[in-house]
């Protein structure tokens, strides 16, 4: 009896206890929703203004059109600004590539890491461009995330005086910032970015051009599902790059191996830790010799954080791993091929961004239509590539064809 007391006791204790931890954790839930909440109220006049910045620069950069900028960046930022417009526009004109159905949606993200410094705001909005490839009923999506801030004069005009973006930008603002700051001449080096990259849009075109016949060629009949004596799945690797590219938390691709965002460490980002998930997918085994810590590219597994090789989640690591040439190990395995429509398959890996030194994003082939090859990854929370033309992505893509052993 006493025991059949003590558990009515102990039941009815959790009981209160889970209900309290419910009530508390949904108490947490509305005091931080109320804290975003104040925060973009105590922001919503400079949100309302990089907003109506940013929309009329996505349309100028990716339509072409001719909306007034100068009322809303700072000259020094308007040089930026006007500098990625005429890059876009010439390589979009080179290379022939427009939109239909184009759509510009701006969200404010990341609010714990906003500030207000005397008249200055700063605070972040995520950038999410929707559109369609002429003669394509496939939808793509390409999100990235601007730092902004906003100052306000004594007359309360309001003006950008920062506009950033860390990743994948037309030309180093990194940099760009570090020459303003030391009165250098951004003039005279943006004019040279241009013209370098002029020579690399035109090499683009030609191998475009190529790409095109080739399509032609085959009647647009590319097959895209698997090779032929596959030991693993194409279909399963682009299926789950395409059900995980959007999600704050994509889903682990194996019972066994967590997903990890590598976005959460600063200074890292998640592109290459997607691209291997979506290669377990597909079928293909860890190379883990059970060494503890963190081991080179002659490896290839997860296990945790701190026991994992950098091919894992590096972008050059991953493809030095997947280059290699011995049948001693076990794991994907790849041959970089002269990137074109016809060496393209399904679930092949793509690195883009190359800045003369190293490459900076991998994705994953999931689509062609009309002799395009689009791509889908994910770099962190808010920042993704949703059937993207690859070769939209900087000036080189470099091929990783994935094989058999």
């Amino acid at each position: 009896m006493k025991l059949k007391k003590f558990l009515l006791v102990s039941f009815f204790s959790l009981s209160v206890l889970w209900t309290f931890s419910s009530h508390a954790s949904e108490l947490d839930e509305n005091v931080r929703t109320s804290e975003v909440s104040e925060k973009e109220k105590l922001f919503s006049e400079e949100l309302d203004f990089a907003k109506k910045a940013v929309v009329k620069f996505y349309k100028n950069k990716d339509l072409g059109e001719n909306n007034e900028l100068d009322s809303y960046f700072s000259k020094d930022v308007l040089k930026l600004i006007n500098y990625k417009v005429m890059y876009n526009n010439y390589k979009d004109k080179e290379l022939d590539i427009s939109y239909s159905k184009y759509n510009v949606v701006v969200k404010p993200v990341e609010t714990e890491k906003w500030i207000k410094k005397g008249n200055s705001f700063s605070f972040n909005l995520q950038v999410i461009t929707k559109f369609y490839y002429p003669q394509s009923d496939v939808e793509s999506e390409n999100s990235v995330v601007l730092e902004f801030t906003v100052t306000k004069d004594r007359d309360g005009k309001l003006m950008i005086t920062r506009c950033y973006q860390a990743l994948y930008s037309e030309v180093d603002e990194l940099k760009y910032y570090n020459l303003l700051s030391k009165n250098a001449d951004v003039d005279k080096w943006l004019s040279s970015n241009f013209e370098e990259s002029k020579k690399y849009i035109e090499k683009s075109k030609n191998d475009r051009e190529e790409d095109y016949r080739q399509y032609k060629s085959e009647k647009g009949c590319k097959d895209e599902s698997i090779e032929r004596y596959s030991s693993f799945n194409r279909q399963y690797i682009t299926d789950w790059a395409r059900n995980n590219f959007y999600k704050r938390s994509p889903s682990s691709s194996s019972s066994y191996v967590p997903y990890y965002d590598f976005s959460t460490i600063s200074g890292s980002y998640d592109c290459t830790n997607f691209v291997s998930h979506a290669l377990l997918a597909g079928g293909f085994s860890m190379n883990d010799y059970g060494y503890s810590g963190i081991q080179g590219s002659n490896q290839w597994y997860f296990r945790n954080i701190r026991n994992r090789s950098t091919s894992w989640s590096g972008v050059s690591q991953l493809y030095t791993f997947l280059t290699r040439k011995s049948n001693l190990y076990t794991g994907p395995s790849a041959t970089e091929k002269y990137f074109n429509y016809s060496n393209s398959y399904l679930g092949d890996v793509i690195q883009v961004y190359y800045n003369g030194s190293g490459w900076g994003h991998s994705v994953v082939v999931t689509k062609f239509k009309n002799g395009n090859v689009l791509v889908t990854g994910r770099t962190a929370p808010n920042w993704y590539n949703n059937n993207v033309d690859a070769r939209r992505m900087g000036n080189y893509q470099r091929l990783l064809h994935l094989e058999n052993r």
